[in-house]
């Protein structure tokens, strides 16, 4: 008798737990809502608002600021200050340590060998020390070198 209440007991505990956790309830009346208020802006003001927009070759050089610097007479890091590096031949930059490979190579710094160095710097020119694994997208590339341009005294806005 004693074992028949205490699963009786068990059970209708059960039960009590269980259903009091899980009561919903529908609201009886709907709440009416009012309208928000809105400013208007005047057309005239909306449009001479600026829209900041993204500068995907600013985004991209993210990847490069680790080890290098745009400023006019910046520091060099694990790489070399790039300020005014378009149109210099590669490895004379003053007061960096490059490579041999690099101050022997004679290369001039364009467009078309920046996006080359720049997609594999290994592959373009072996033995460099630059350790990095490149910038595959094209268009990504295109966009760094407008930026590196524009930040480095070669391109004005």
């Amino acid at each position: 008798m004693r074992r028949k209440s205490l699963f009786l007991l068990s059970i209708a505990s059960i039960f009590l737990i269980s259903s009091c956790g899980n009561k919903t309830e529908t609201p009886t009346k709907t709440a009416k809502t009012e309208p928000v208020a809105t400013a208007e802006v005047p057309v005239e003001q909306a449009q001479e608002t600026p829209v900041k927009t993204v500068d995907r070759g600013e985004v991209v050089f993210k990847k490069c600021r680790t080890c290098h610097t745009l400023e006019q007479d910046g520091r060099h890091k694990v790489g070399p200050n790039l300020y005014g590096m378009f149109g210099a031949t590669a490895g004379t930059k003053d007061g960096f340590n490059f490579s041999k490979t690099m101050t022997e190579s004679g290369l001039i710094w364009n467009d078309e060998n920046v996006s080359a160095y720049i997609e594999n710097p290994a592959k373009f020119m072996p033995g460099n020390r630059m350790s990095f694994v490149g910038i595959r997208n094209a268009a990504d590339r295109e966009k760094l070198i407008e930026y590196l341009k524009r930040e480095t005294g070669t391109l004005s806005e």
